[in-house]
């Protein structure tokens, strides 16, 4: 592959990942009155002991899909379902009377993919369901997605770098380059390139996602109280921490010509700009734990 190729190949990912995050920041911002009303204590607000279980619970559905290949239809199956509710929870801020327009234009996506297997078709339903996971697995607050990339990161490199000592192949990589056909697995973005595609998983967009879709939310909150006058500070910083993080992964695996755990690189970038900055603005405390209750507060009183 020549060097123009591999920049194309390094934008087409930056393009996709960067626009699928920006897509999530302007959902997250844009929710509805019903979504803003949900409690910390509903199902999609993840709290310190989900964050710890989820890699433990991401590795036994890993190995479960590794060792059995009739669970790629069953993820198949239960993807298109995703899609079809990821496509009307995306357009939902637009929709004015358009339901049934949301809904063809997806199982037409849907169709598409399932009988050409077309690239443009699975990227726009990796977009569509990876914004969906990105906005509805809600972190309340710094420590919580910092405990899950954390956790994740350590997931990530384990079935890359250590599984091939236990299963003889890399579990990871073994996963997301599985084929039926001309269907690749879903959860992925193809990018084209000379003789085939190359593969970015979408999990190494949606779970520094779920950090910087928090990070919006707070952004809008100290917004609303009047402590910042420059809005989306923290999820700015986050997007270009995760650039660098992205860049540099492409620069090792370009060095090295060996598959990488892109949390590795992507958590750090994430998490270490908005960090230091709300420590610079004194504000770490807050981010750590979070600012609902001061903002409940403040509304009773102007109330």
């Amino acid at each position: 592959m020549t060097v123009a190729e591999q920049a194309l190949e390094v934008m087409g990912m930056l393009v996709l990942s960067l626009g699928t995050l920006l897509l999530g920041c302007w959902r997250t911002k844009n929710e509805t009155a019903d979504e803003k009303k949900l409690p910390t204590s509903d199902f999609d607000f993840f709290d310190s002991q989900s964050a710890i279980i989820f890699p433990c619970f991401a590795s036994l559905l890993l190995l479960l899909i590794y060792f059995f290949e009739i669970t790629f239809w069953v993820v198949i199956v239960a993807y298109c379902c995703l899609a079809v509710a990821a496509a009307h929870f995306v357009a939902e801020p637009l929709q004015h009377d358009m339901g049934w327009f949301v809904s063809c234009t997806s199982l037409s996506l849907i169709a598409l993919w399932i009988i050409t297997g077309n690239w443009l078709a699975h990227n726009t339903l990796t977009v569509l369901v990876s914004v969906l996971c990105m906005c509805s697995i809600k972190a309340p607050n710094a420590k919580v997605f910092t405990i899950l990339l954390i956790g994740l990161t350590c997931y990530d490199v384990f079935w890359v770098f250590l599984s091939p000592y236990f299963f003889g192949d890399s579990v990871m990589e073994s996963v997301a380059t599985r084929q039926q056909g001309y269907l690749s697995w879903p959860g992925t973005f193809l990018i084209p390139v000379t003789g085939g595609y190359s593969l970015l998983g979408a999990g190494d967009v949606v779970l520094p996602g779920i950090a910087i879709a928090c990070l919006c939310r707070i952004d809008k909150e100290l917004y609303e109280m009047g402590r910042m006058q420059r809005a989306h500070i923290y999820t700015i910083s986050s997007l270009f921490g995760y650039l660098v993080g992205f860049l540099v992964c492409n620069m090792v695996l370009d060095i090295t010509r060996t598959p990488q755990p892109a949390l590795l690189y992507l958590t750090p970038g994430t998490l270490i700009p908005p960090l230091l900055l709300a420590y610079k603005r004194r504000e770490l405390r807050g981010i750590w734990t979070g600012f609902a209750g001061e903002l409940e507060e403040q509304s009773a009183l102007l109330g």
